[in-house]
């Protein structure tokens, strides 16, 4: 993809198409470092994303949500670990 660099107020700009965004991980309002490599070429760097970490409310587990399911089976007793693993995080790290 080739884009121009464009006068934009004081400063210069550089447009960039949304696939590419996308493919990059990108979107609108993300933070991001520039720097000069040492081919001499622009950089553009992510800034380091943060995950945050959810905590329920008082008296939340998880028999509490599944009270009244009649599954196949009873979920296991290990399913919670303790170091605050949610979500695909926690997926990804059982897998």
């Amino acid at each position: 993809m080739t884009t121009a660099v464009a006068t934009w107020g004081n400063s210069n700009a550089v447009r960039i198409p949304h696939a590419l965004l996308k493919k990059a991980g990108l979107k609108k309002g993300d933070v991001v470092d520039l720097a000069i490599n040492d081919k001499g070429r622009i950089e553009i760097i992510p800034e380091a994303k943060t995950h945050r970490v959810v905590q329920p409310k008082a008296g939340v587990t998880f028999q509490s949500l599944f009270s009244g399911f009649e599954g196949p089976c009873s979920p296991p007793e290990t399913i919670w670990l303790d170091d605050d693993f949610v979500g695909a995080e926690r997926e990804a790290w059982l897998e």
